[in-house]
């Protein structure tokens, strides 16, 4: 095994995948670990591991979107939120690769 310094100073977000259909909502971000200055990506990854003021924040941007939706297909706008419709939202868990991998076994092999 080598180690060393990663050229990568920035990560950043490129698609996310999100899900409601479950009982508990997927939310999926695929990352890259990139060199602004040299415009290089080093590294792709998943993260699914999630604080609750990003939890927060996902419902709010699911309601905005459903807003903006309704406008555009019901006259109107439609009726404001439909009672008792809820989405449980699960607490964030721990992050890391070994949380990962403890879960996905078959991932990928060792290397030694």
């Amino acid at each position: 095994m080598k180690t060393g310094t990663l050229k990568a100073t920035a990560i950043r977000v490129a698609e996310i995948d999100i899900s409601f259909l479950d009982s508990s909502v997927k939310f999926e971000a695929k990352i890259a670990f990139v060199n602004p200055d040299t415009g290089a990506t080093h590294s792709w990854a998943t993260h699914r591991s999630w604080s609750g003021p990003t939890l927060s924040k996902l419902q709010e941007l699911r309601a905005s979107m459903e807003e903006d939706i309704s406008t555009a297909h019901f006259v109107g706008g439609g009726a404001v939120d439909a009672p008792g419709v809820a989405v449980h939202v699960p607490p964030p868990s721990p992050q890391g690769i070994g949380e990962h991998l403890g879960t996905h076994h078959n991932d990928a092999d060792q290397i030694e």
